[in-house]
């Protein structure tokens, strides 16, 4: 199912226009495939902040829990941290790579 880019509502075609959604919005061809290109961007975008924002807090979490002695729950952020770094990893080389290639 397409989805609109704008409003997430179902996209059909429609005779006046190649498509458009239960919200009105109407796109050629192109402009589907770019709106849709940017909002994958976007959405990557706040993936990578976020996964980013998690790995900080974490490593702030283990470095207090360093100091206090809380050995169990070191190694649990220690874990979080290598699994946060890992997943930053896969999203930044493969799909931010991928997204590189496919744009002009």
């Amino acid at each position: 199912m397409l989805t609109c880019p704008r409003c997430r509502s179902e996209v059909r075609t429609a005779a006046e226009s190649p498509y458009r959604c239960a919200g009105g919005h109407q796109f050629g061809i192109l402009e589907l495939l770019a709106e849709q290109s940017t909002l994958v961007s976007r959405l990557l975008g706040r993936v990578v902040r976020s996964l980013e924002s998690t790995i900080a807090l974490s490593g702030d979490l283990a470095a207090t829990a360093q100091e206090e002695g809380r050995s169990f729950l070191l190694r649990y952020l220690e874990r979080e941290l290598e699994g946060g770094e890992r997943t930053l990893a896969f999203v930044r080389e493969r799909l931010l790579g991928e997204i590189d290639e496919i744009e002009p």
